[in-house]
């Protein structure tokens, strides 16, 4: 099974590149250690999450007081009925259940479609409800005596799941009363959200995209020699058949690097109020807003998904902004985006109903930067309709790729977690590219790295055309949706078996602390596609490579002038991210010309840069608590790049209040040369 077993890849990756082996949801629990070992395999965590009991149907009390403690599930309880009820029975059903948990509204999970509704049946998609409990009268609840905090979210799903629980076994079997296979709480959902690297650098930028330079996580997958390999083979021209859903937030309709490669629907008229081609949504013309119910506005909320699309496929070789991974490449469109949205400006919903969407319309890759927030138990995701979604995605030919997580942890955090997802682990930026980042999800789960750290794409909302980093497994992931995307437009034939094949056995092996347990490695782009299509077929590439040719310019794009050095300062918080700040002071004149101490979040890696002239420069790292920030609380850490040098000048992060070190920044022929000095610490 290509979707779960990656471990013959990874001993025939390991031997290959042993030599060169370098020994993202909200931070809601402590994990315990897990026992067992693999994905899929029923990892139960110590604390008892996920235990069930009566028949299989009930979520163990215990773990539901905790997962309220730990703001792990909403208002809201799904329901799976047995394949045997009938649409009259279940109709029957549902009213039962609404009067008896005093929830007052239930749904389909997935909205009922005439056009696929006997490929939906078949699949088993009509058998899950979602009861909506927010309207819950407060002292009709309170009379149960649960002893329950009802103004905590989710305290009104676990007073339901108790009072349906008081039904006896037979009746919650009973097709004529209940038919239920199980019950679960609603989970939370959240989206999962550099510097010259250690892998090649071209001579010259393979495309006229401005800030391609601010993308250096392209040269960590070698990205810019498989654009060379699709030009030779004259691939490009495919691309924009691959459609490829982006599940987030959605995108900003008007960002100017966002406007070529968007999916349209063949069927549907754009802005005429009608469902033109039945399929159950009205003005999907480049994909729906499942959680606030609109064609039209495809925005959602905030532009964590506008990040993620330009990551996949910004407008490329436009002379505009970003490169996006299957952006295009000269006047050939890359791929197509089918953008679909789980977090609205008024709801987050709509996952499962997303994911059928893009199977029903065409889309070949899904990428899905979101999680639940705490892990699962086999028992508790094998009925949910999370779960029920992807398995109808997958056998309708997508591949479905999701973030692993951002817990720095090995526990079971679906859907990541499923093995027939593509779970992607996120390495760090700047010398620790090929690296593990000090978030990411890990375990013999993963499938694949992808670089997460200091990711430049588009940002902004309607309103703005912006860029910007973010970090996160939630940026790794549509990288390895960007590389499928190449891979499908040099092969549209390969089967998805032939395309994972490739993905994982070209990888560069990494480890984070074991065999396998951040996948087969950092994905490889341009041996990816080599792998689909060996090289004996392919022509050279008509785009200049590195080369030793004599230049008065350094051998980086655009690189500065004698007169200007481009420094980098990236630092990495800890889980007490306001104590930290930096400074880098001019000695010349104590002029300060770099700064910061306003970083919001904990466990993120932010990067400044500046263009400096030449002279000497006071670098300071300060914590006001007095710890650091790389050992008590956090792996964070400090570290000071210049332009033209592999290595970091500066890096850290164990100290006391804070560290010096002065930075000689000396303009010459071959750039700077001079090792920094470290200054005494003041305490």
């Amino acid at each position: 099974d290509v979707f779960r077993n990656t471990q013959a890849k990874l001993a025939e990756a390991s031997e290959r590149n042993m030599k060169f082996t370098i020994p993202i949801l909200s931070l809601l629990l402590v994990h315990s250690q897990v026992n067992g070992q693999g994905r899929g395999q029923g990892r139960v965590q110590e604390h008892g999450q996920g235990i069930r009991i009566r028949n299989n149907v009930f979520p163990a009390t215990d773990w539901l007081r905790e997962a309220i403690n730990n703001d792990g599930i909403d208002n809201a309880i799904e329901v799976k009925f047995k394949s045997t009820m009938t649409d009259e029975k279940i109709q029957k059903a549902v009213d039962k259940i609404k009067e008896k948990t005093r929830c007052p509204s239930a749904n389909r999970v997935f909205s009922q479609v005439n056009k696929y509704d006997a490929k939906h049946r078949e699949a088993g998609l009509h058998l899950f409800y979602r009861f909506d409990c927010t309207d819950v009268e407060k002292t009709d609840m309170e009379q149960m005596d649960r002893k329950l905090d009802l103004n905590q979210k989710g305290s009104k799903a676990v007073m339901a799941i108790l009072n349906l629980e008081e039904e006896t076994d037979n009746d919650i079997n009973d097709d004529n009363k209940f038919g239920i296979v199980a019950v679960n709480p609603s989970f939370s959902i959240v989206s999962v959200g550099d510097s010259p690297n250690l892998r090649g650098l071209q001579s010259s930028p393979p495309v006229n995209d401005p800030r391609f330079g601010t993308q250096p996580h392209y040269n960590t997958v070698n990205l810019p020699q498989a654009w060379d390999i699709l030009t030779a083979k004259g691939a490009w021209s495919r691309a924009q058949d691959v459609v490829v859903q982006v599940l987030d937030t959605g995108k900003n309709p008007n960002h100017e690097d966002l406007q070529t490669n968007k999916w349209k629907n063949p069927g549907e008229i754009c802005g005429n109020g009608l469902d033109d081609d039945g399929n159950g949504y009205v003005d999907d013309c480049h994909g729906y807003n499942h959680a606030d119910g609109t064609g039209t506005d495809l925005q959602g909320g905030g532009d964590h998904g506008t990040h993620c699309t330009g990551t996949v496929a910004a407008d490329t070789d436009n002379e505009k902004g970003v490169a996006g991974v299957c952006g295009g490449r000269g006047s050939s469109p890359g791929a197509s985006i089918m953008t679909s949205v789980g977090f609205g400006a008024t709801a987050t919903r709509g996952f499962e109903d997303a994911l059928e969407y893009g199977a029903d319309n065409g889309a070949r890759i899904s990428s899905n930067s979101w999680g639940f927030t705490q892990p699962l138990s086999e028992a508790t995701w094998a009925n949910m309709a999370t779960k029920a979604a992807i398995d109808y995605a997958t056998e309708n030919g997508v591949i479905v790729v999701f973030a692993a997580g951002n817990d720095n942890s090995d526990a079971s955090y679906y859907p990541g977690y499923y093995e027939k997802t593509v779970s992607v682990a996120a390495a760090g930026s700047g010398p620790s590219s090929l690296q593990a980042a000090s978030y990411t999800n890990y375990g013999p789960w993963q499938n694949i790295t992808a670089p997460g750290s200091n990711v430049y794409s588009t940002t902004g909302t309607s309103a703005s055309s912006s860029y910007g980093y973010k970090s996160g497994t939630s940026m790794a992931c549509p990288h390895i949706a960007g590389i499928l995307a190449l891979g499908v437009a040099l092969s549209p034939l390969a089967t998805n078996e032939e395309l994972l094949n490739c993905l994982y056995s070209t990888a560069f092996y990494i480890e984070r602390y074991s065999p396998g347990d951040m996948g087969a490695g950092m994905a490889d782009a341009e041996s990816f596609l080599e792998c689909l299509e060996p090289p004996s077929t392919v022509s050279p590439a008509p785009t200049p490579t590195t080369s030793m040719a004599p230049s008065s310019a350094p051998s980086i794009s655009n690189a500065p002038t004698a007169e200007c050095i481009n420094v980098q300062v990236s630092i990495t918080t800890d889980y007490f991210y306001s104590e930290t700040s930096y400074n880098l002071v001019d000695a010349s004149n104590g002029e300060v010309v770099m700064s910061r101490n306003d970083y919001p979040n904990s466990y993120t890696t932010y990067t400044d840069s500046e263009c400096l002239s030449c002279g000497d420069y006071t670098f300071t790292i300060n914590d006001s608590w007095g710890d650091g920030i790389c050992c008590s609380y956090g792996n964070g850490g400090y570290e000071v790049l210049v332009e033209g040098e592999a290595e970091a000048r500066i890096s850290g992060g164990e100290f006391g209040s804070s560290k010096s070190y002065l930075l000689e920044l000396e303009c010459t022929s071959q750039g700077t040369s001079q090792s920094p000095s470290q200054l005494p610490s003041m305490s």
